[in-house]
């Protein structure tokens, strides 16, 4: 539907109609469910050059599609960009985030924005750790894996399949057939 949303965007403007704030974080949201993470930092820049300011929602949509479109850096750049604007990042933005990191790889990244996340007082949920479990999987880091499955199990948060999935890999990937096997029972 992000198509959809930028033509209502162009019809809007035809019409002598001014978007604000929340007519762009629409769109952009439209954009980042599409996976279309090029659009959503142009819309953020359009959105900026009409001086309108952008907040915590309008960068938690351009960060996920970030995280999508699988742009790590740009991600990790507009959590720096929000934070120098003075906008305090939220669990969304930080588990859009540590998704990017782990979509590009960066698990020593994505551990310590957990940790970051942890001393603002956020609570990790289960997608979260998942995303960070993923990070560590994709480094052939099993056993900080391991180590958070424990904690997310300590923390009252159950596993699901994709917890697993990532943990398995990450043994997997170390040779740790006994712990992949025990885990998969």
């Amino acid at each position: 539907e992000y198509q959809r949303a930028l033509n209502l965007l162009d019809e809007m403007r035809r019409c002598g109609l001014v978007p604000n704030e929340i007519t762009y974080s629409s769109v952009i949201n439209a954009c980042a469910k599409g996976g279309e993470y090029q659009r959503a930092l142009n819309l953020l820049e359009v959105m900026q050059r009409c001086g309108l300011v952008p907040n915590e929602i309008t960068y938690n949509s351009v960060i996920n599609a970030c995280a999508k479109g699988g742009e790590s850096q740009r991600a990790l750049n507009l959590l720096d960009e929000m934070r120098s604007r003075g906008l305090v990042p939220d669990k969304i933005t930080y588990s859009s985030v540590i998704n990017a990191c782990a979509t590009g790889g960066k698990w020593q990244c994505a551990l310590n924005l957990l940790e970051e996340m942890q001393r603002c007082g956020l609570v990790p949920d289960a997608i979260t750790y998942n995303s960070v479990i993923n990070a560590c999987a994709k480094g052939g880091e099993s056993q900080r894996a391991l180590n958070l499955l424990d904690e997310m199990r300590s923390r009252g948060l159950v596993p699901d399949e994709i917890t697993y999935c990532s943990v398995i890999n990450a043994a997997f990937k170390c040779g740790e057939w006994p712990r992949a096997l025990d885990l998969f029972d």
